[in-house]
């Protein structure tokens, strides 16, 4: 078995721990500027963050009512996929073929019209000159 011989501690009075918290505290640098400009900008942070949040809160709303336009248009443009999926080939062809004769029919009859004012700008012309001489 150990023997351990106890000493008795010395016995602390509360004089010398006042003492010795005050010394602790003068040495100590004090950060009151830090404590005020915390205090300062604590106010003005929140501030700020609300600003943000009310700003964050606005982009939420207007991104989801321009996912909402986005969804429409992805429902009508898929209508219109269908639609010509379904149309037979056929169709679309002769659709096709359709426009290009009404299109050489609206280019003849511009080319005539174009001719018939060529023919009046002559004539215009050739009474010009024989006004002059």
């Amino acid at each position: 078995m150990r023997i351990v011989e106890q000493s008795p501690k010395p016995a602390v009075s509360v004089e010398e721990l006042l003492s010795l918290m005050q010394t602790r505290k003068q040495d100590e640098p004090k950060a009151v500027g830090q404590v005020h400009t915390a205090l300062w900008n604590l106010p003005l942070g929140a501030i700020i963050l609300g600003a943000l949040v009310i700003a964050l809160g606005t982009m939420i709303i207007v991104l989801k009512s321009d996912i909402g336009v986005l969804k429409n248009d992805m429902a009508e443009l898929k209508s219109l996929r269908t639609q010509v999926a379904v149309m037979d080939p056929k169709q679309q062809l002769s659709a096709v073929e359709t426009r290009m004769e009404d299109a050489k029919r609206e280019r003849e009859f511009l080319k005539g019209e174009l001719a018939q004012l060529k023919a009046e700008l002559d004539g215009l012309k050739s009474e010009r000159k024989k006004g002059r001489r």
